[in-house]
């Protein structure tokens, strides 16, 4: 075909999924439009240039060395705060999986069809060791910030007990769903609540963010590889749900409804979004929000801020005196639904899916 090998095509069509979206996650990396990462392999292959000169390569090392302390540290936290704190705390970690397809079949023609997603977030409670999956697919909502706070509300008013009054939450550094103003404003609310007493989130270094979350997906497709056909997301719903259940601990699955999703977006209107001096919003590895400081947030750049507890604050009261900082409140802000109505699929995509043999279920009966 055109000169390009069958090999070419097959290493081709292992990295590539029928979307053209690439199969191995590259969330966490803290790519940026400067194109910056921060990513150990890249460290480590400057490290080996012959040609760098010796002062170049010693700074690297050190970089690298700082790095790893780092990550060392952020992976230590989970296990301490279990250990010296009480039951009131509950030590979180989340993420979200890679797009599951609709429907999964793996032989002729239907491979390469465009496929409708179904979208699976897990918090994965470290104290009990149960992962708690929220399952929606691509027309009920998308997969941003929104989407992750509106889950993180959901687990909230289901499975955390009255008397829990803190919440500490590991994550990657996905910038587009986990590190933005908006999850910080959504614990905000929960704090003026009073729901809580204080929420800490915590970033994993980059390159080192594998957590207890990513081992339940790795059980969930474990599972998904045994099973040669997946036509609806039910399917894929009731699959995570009968993964774990011979260790007697099953996932604990929620379907998330459209009217679960709300606009937590619409809470910046009611703040000034400001930075942390000399540290930017990306380079944090957490933040904190508590009943102490009511109006805004802290963060840092280190792991041993529990020990410290000197974190840098961020003021958001529009106006900075002591009365707009008092009435300061995002609990009684009008938060509406994010949707009021199935969201539209691309006409291609919906011939693909009313295609034979695909149309297997009144389910792909979706005209929008």
């Amino acid at each position: 075909m055109h000169g390009i090998g069958r090999a070419r095509l097959d290493r081709a069509q292992k990295k590539i999924t029928s979307s053209g979206v690439p199969i191995k996650d590259q969330r966490g990396t803290n790519g940026g439009k400067n194109g910056k990462t921060d990513d150990i392999r890249t460290e480590k292959i400057k490290i080996k240039n012959p040609e760098l000169p010796a002062e170049q390569k010693k700074e690297l090392e050190t970089q690298h060395a700082i790095h790893l302390a780092k990550a060392s540290k952020g992976y230590e936290l989970p296990n301490k705060l279990l250990t010296d704190r009480g039951n009131n705390v509950m030590v979180l970690c989340m993420d979200l999986q890679q797009a599951l397809p609709t429907p999964k079949i793996s032989t002729g023609n239907a491979f390469y069809k465009r496929k409708m997603w179904t979208y699976n977030f897990n918090i994965h409670d470290y104290r009990t060791k149960i992962g708690h999956m929220f399952i929606w697919d691509e027309v009920t909502a998308k997969r941003g910030a929104i989407e992750i706070c509106s889950c993180i509300n959901k687990f909230v008013d289901l499975y955390v007990k009255d008397d829990v009054d803190e919440l500490v939450i590991f994550s990657d550094n996905c910038a587009g769903q986990n590190k933005k103003i908006i999850l910080l404003l959504f614990y905000l609310s929960l704090i003026h609540k009073g729901r809580f007493k204080e929420i800490t989130h915590i970033y994993y270094q980059s390159g080192h963010t594998y957590m207890a979350a990513d081992r339940d997906f790795g059980l969930i497709e474990k599972e998904e590889r045994k099973v040669n056909y997946i036509f609806t997301p039910d399917e894929h719903e009731e699959l995570i749900r009968t993964t774990r259940k011979a260790t007697g601990k099953p996932f604990v699955v929620t379907r998330m409804k459209q009217e679960d999703f709300k606009d937590w977006d619409q809470l910046r209107k009611h703040i000034v979004k400001r930075n942390a001096p000399n540290l930017r919003f990306t380079d944090c590895c957490y933040f904190r929000v508590s009943s102490d400081y009511r109006a805004g947030y802290g963060c840092g750049a280190s792991y041993t801020f529990y020990e410290s507890r000197s974190d840098t604050k961020v003021n958001l009261v529009r106006i900075k005196d002591q009365a707009a900082e008092s009435a300061f409140n995002l609990s009684n802000k009008l938060v509406p639904r994010k949707y009021s109505s199935l969201l539209p699929l691309a006409r291609p995509k919906i011939e693909d899916l009313n295609d034979e043999p695909l149309m297997t279920a009144d389910f792909y009966d979706y005209d929008k």
